[in-house]
């Protein structure tokens, strides 16, 4: 299939292409070559855990071999139905989840201190709502407290 040969392609040069640096390894980067590029164990465990039910899905997506599998699995489990998961788990996943949103290191999402700066930006432009701005740091202040108990 011509298509499948030019998306592999593509997957193999940006993985070429990609940093070895182990701090810019995002499981995000790599879902796509996953899928494509899966292998027939992890194709079975694959249907398996599209077709159990959340208890199902915990106890399958631990025996896929690509770690990036393995990661979505369990964040979709996470997001979805978090009873399912054990209570180590469940507090992995908030420990990782909190490391990302508290990086301070340049990343290709937001993080809470790139939000806390872009408010305090904002405040010194004469056009801004600062009532808005405040309310808005006062979240992004709690968010920080809730996601700071996690590390």
């Amino acid at each position: 299939n011509k298509v499948f040969e030019i998306l592999a392609e593509k997957v193999k040069e940006k993985k070429d292409s990609a940093s070895q640096d182990e701090q810019d390894y995002f499981p995000e980067n790599f879902i796509h070559q996953s899928s494509i590029q899966m292998a027939k164990e992890d194709k079975a465990l694959f249907y398996q855990f599209q077709k159990g039910n959340w208890d199902e899905k915990a106890k399958v997506y631990s025996s896929f071999k690509d770690s990036v599998l393995k990661h979505f699995g369990r964040l979709l489990i996470f997001e979805e139905n978090p009873e399912s998961l054990s209570k180590e788990e469940l507090s992995n996943i908030k420990k990782e989840i909190a490391k990302k949103l508290l990086e301070t290191n340049k990343r290709p999402w937001i993080t809470i201190p790139d939000c806390q700066k872009k408010i305090d930006d904002l405040r010194t432009k004469d056009e801004t709502d600062k009532k808005f701005l405040n309310d808005y740091d006062l979240f992004v202040q709690d968010l920080e407290a809730y996601h700071r108990k996690n590390l």
